[in-house]
């Protein structure tokens, strides 16, 4: 909506100033940081441009002025050869071999010389003309002008919305990793019963998934990524972007690891509640049917001392 054909780069600045005062109160302070950075830059470039579109014009104008003047100059000269043609005629005409005719005929070859002077310079005048009479290619030169400034501006327009983007995504993703994290911690103590592990094992599981649907959100980032330093950015942001999607990546990468080792730690800590509450049962299985055995054993052979000896001497063994 900001470009026309009729819009000169300095008013396209102004517009843009406008739009993109906006877009710095919705952003993030290093995303403003590098904007500012870069519109310094195309702002730079686009007054280079209003420059050079004025210094064509002033050009375009002086062609006119110079093709009048010359115009005007081409007219002197030939009424001038045409009035000294008719002269060197009529001298030719009432040549004689006279003096006064001699002298006629001096003054012949002075006015053919005036002539050949005369000429020459109608030839370079000519020659002149040819080498100024470039307004056509001005008027190219400047319309081609006129669609590279569009060109550029419809380009820095779509880097500053996909760099919008890459900031809100990055700072989406850094909250959600900040979220797992202080969440994980949370789920990765041990110091629990069998029914709080599973809990937190399943929990747990669960954020491994929301993690790989933010690694997909981060993978597109970077792909946005890829698609704007295609423009003409300058090192120093390149290189900042770079760092910045790497260390993004190796904060995920850690959170993966993270989980996983998470993970294998509470599935073995079930494991090990699983084989205790197996051998538990069989224990308390036994430990009832032994103490069922032995009290009717007392029942029976109470009064006998040697004989309940012996027996819990067995039970003992058996127990060991």
């Amino acid at each position: 909506d900001l470009i026309n054909e009729n819009i000169d780069g300095e008013s396209l600045l102004s517009n843009l100033d406008d739009c993109l005062e906006q877009v710095f109160k919705t952003t993030s302070i290093e995303g403003r940081a590098q904007l500012k950075h870069i519109l310094t830059e195309y702002q730079t470039r686009w007054s280079n441009y209003n420059i050079k579109q004025k210094q064509l014009k002033q050009m375009i104008h002086n062609v006119k002025i110079d093709r009048m003047e010359i115009d005007e100059t081409l007219n002197e000269i030939n009424d001038w050869i045409t009035e000294h043609r008719f002269k060197l005629d009529e001298l030719t005409n009432n040549l004689s071999l006279r003096d006064e005719n001699r002298k006629r005929l001096y003054q012949l070859k002075c006015f053919s010389n005036d002539i050949n002077v005369k000429q020459t310079l109608l030839n370079t005048l000519k020659e002149k003309i040819l080498d100024n009479d470039r307004f056509d290619l001005i008027q190219q030169v400047l319309q081609e002008f006129q669609e590279e400034l569009r060109v550029k501006t419809n380009e820095l327009e779509e880097f500053v919305r996909t760099q919008i983007l890459i900031e809100d995504s990055k700072q989406s993703i850094m909250e959600k990793l900040k979220f797992f994290m202080d969440r994980l911690s949370l789920c990765t103590k041990t110091d629990c019963d069998l029914d709080t592990l599973q809990s937190r094992l399943s929990k747990i599981e669960e954020y491994k998934i929301e993690l790989e649907d933010l690694e997909k959100d981060f993978n597109q980032s970077y792909e946005q990524y890829q698609s704007i330093i295609e423009y003409n950015l300058n090192s120093t942001v390149k290189l900042n972007y770079q760092q910045n999607f790497e260390q993004m990546h190796l904060v995920i990468d850690n959170g993966k690891q993270t989980i996983e080792r998470a993970i294998l730690e509470l599935k073995h800590l079930c494991d090990i509640w699983y084989q205790y509450e197996k051998h538990n049962k069989t224990f308390v299985s036994w430990l009832n049917q032994t103490e069922n055995q032995l009290t009717a054993f007392i029942a029976t052979n109470g009064d006998d001392d040697e004989c309940t000896i012996d027996y819990l001497n067995q039970l003992s063994e058996t127990i060991a």
